[in-house]
């Protein structure tokens, strides 16, 4: 299990998304420290909580700056999102049950981060670009 090191090719472009994808980063590492330390298991489920939270705020945040900019693939993303909530509390909730499968949850995480941020995130945020628009 490996931390994930931030790399600027995961930068979108939308200063907003990219702190929020910089922090959603930070949860998925603290979580890795925390499991691979041996914490004790209310600190890791609290953790994962914190990482379920921000992926709730994180997705109905780019989803607003999606709608406000009238982004033609707002469908796609939202559908993407709700898969990632629906997986995430799914795991969340055999974590917290004794299925207490670290690796599988970073591995999980991590996969969708890049695979998300660098297919359907990219996309938006060229879209962004050649808008000329802002998060603002």
């Amino acid at each position: 299990m490996e931390q994930i090191v931030w790399k600027d090719e995961y930068r979108m472009g939308v200063e907003e998304i990219d702190k929020q994808h910089m922090d959603f980063v930070k949860l998925i590492n603290r979580f890795v420290i925390v499991f691979q330390n041996g914490t004790h298991t209310q600190v890791q489920d609290r953790i994962l909580l914190e990482l379920l939270k921000y992926i709730e705020y994180h997705c109905v945040s780019e989803e607003n700056l999606m709608l406000i900019s009238r982004y033609p693939d707002r469908v796609t993303q939202e559908e993407e999102h709700q898969a990632l909530l629906k997986t995430m509390r799914y795991k969340y909730d055999r974590f917290k049950d004794g299925n207490r499968n670290g690796n599988d949850m970073v591995k999980y995480l991590t996969n969708w981060f890049l695979n998300h941020t660098q297919k359907e995130d990219m996309k938006f945020g060229k879209y962004i670009k050649d808008r000329g628009a802002t998060s603002e």
